[in-house]
């Protein structure tokens, strides 16, 4: 195996943030996920955990900003459950909001050089 080091010129002196996108108030707003130990003037280069986002009622979306990418992180729709055609219409609108947020969140944190959105496509 040969194995090379690539130079990254970013620097990882930042902490992730996490932001939970839901409409389940009547109003689709993003709420941040914060760490019960943080400490403001401290980085953590893992402040929140993969179960975290599996823990959370489903379907669920989440902004995921890793400081030189954003990611929408998008739950599933659980198989056990009875299924409205509202909730479904509120899903898949929920969806199109995270989306737009996500850009746009993206859009006012550097006008200048925006992050790079991650998304996946299945």
């Amino acid at each position: 195996m040969n194995v090379r080091k690539v130079e990254d010129p970013g620097k990882f002196n930042f902490t992730p943030r996490l932001f939970q996108l839901s409409s389940s108030s009547g109003e689709f707003v993003a709420q941040e996920f914060f760490n019960p130990s943080r400490a403001a003037d401290l980085v953590c280069s893992l402040p929140f955990l993969q179960e975290d986002l599996y823990s959370a009622p489903q379907p669920a979306l989440f902004l995921v900003d890793n400081y030189h990418e954003a990611y929408l992180w998008q739950g599933w729709w659980p198989q056990d459950t009875e299924s409205t055609g509202s909730a479904l219409i509120r899903w898949n609108s929920d969806r199109k909001c995270a989306m737009e947020t996500v850009l746009q969140y993206c859009r006012e944190k550097n006008e200048k050089k925006p992050q790079k959105l991650i998304h996946k496509i299945f």
